[in-house]
């Protein structure tokens, strides 16, 4: 069976086909200038200031955020541009499967922030010892 863009992503006409690409164009800069910036203000410049494990948490996932950035959605819109596939078969692989564990990751990393929150509230003074270095 032969598929094409209009087919895959359910494109009915030019207009569709442009809002698509300018909705991407949005998600992949404000998910590459959003990333950046909390992976540059929380490890270069410390300025963002929370518990340590929550830092660590949020800082994997923007990392997943931006892989998805670069592996997903960046060749997605560039098959929209071209209306058709233009990596090659390892890279729509990649593609696969990079979506699929990013995805299971973020919501991993989504379900240990929360508990840590809600760990970290609970047993405040507990937990302060977590972020604290010993000796």
């Amino acid at each position: 069976m032969q598929t094409n863009n209009k087919t895959l992503y359910a494109i009915r006409d030019n207009e569709e086909r442009s809002l698509l690409i300018l909705w991407n164009f949005i998600v992949i800069l404000s998910s590459l200038i959003g990333d950046s910036i909390i992976l540059i203000a929380t490890i270069k410049y410390k300025a963002i200031k929370l518990h340590k494990l929550v830092l660590t948490v949020m800082q994997h996932m923007a990392v997943c955020d931006l892989l998805q950035t670069v592996f997903n959605v960046f060749p997605g819109t560039l098959a929209i541009i071209s209306d058709r596939w233009v990596f090659g078969e390892l890279l729509c692989h990649v593609q696969d499967n990079v979506g699929w564990v990013c995805n299971l990751v973020t919501v991993l990393l989504t379900c240990a922030m929360t508990t840590l929150k809600l760990i970290i509230v609970i047993y405040p003074l507990r937990t302060s010892a977590w972020s604290t270095r010993r000796g």
